[in-house]
């Protein structure tokens, strides 16, 4: 299923990962604004920005995944962050 993605900077230093908690976070927020969000879970791919690709002639948005790293299985109904952001006049889908 296509849906959206979303980068999450780094702020933990250099050749460390991210907290697995943090990925989940991200992983909800995303599969939420999603085509996705309606269904009770979604497949996410966690890669680095330098494994993305834009291919030529492809439409804005579009990108290819090189390499992935893992794969999260998101919950949409689990992303507090996005109904608090929605209610507040944040956009949704």
């Amino acid at each position: 299923m296509r849906g959206c993605f979303s980068c999450a900077r780094r702020s933990v230093p250099a050749g460390r990962t991210p907290d697995d908690a943090d990925v989940q976070f991200c992983a909800d927020l995303t599969a939420y604004f999603s085509k996705a969000r309606d269904s009770g879970k979604a497949d996410v791919i966690v890669t680095l920005a330098q494994h993305l690709k834009k291919p030529r002639g492809a439409k804005p948005g579009q990108i290819m995944v090189i390499k992935e790293l893992r794969n999260v299985v998101a919950r949409p109904s689990r992303s507090e962050a996005a109904k608090a952001a929605v209610e507040a006049g944040g956009r949704g889908v």
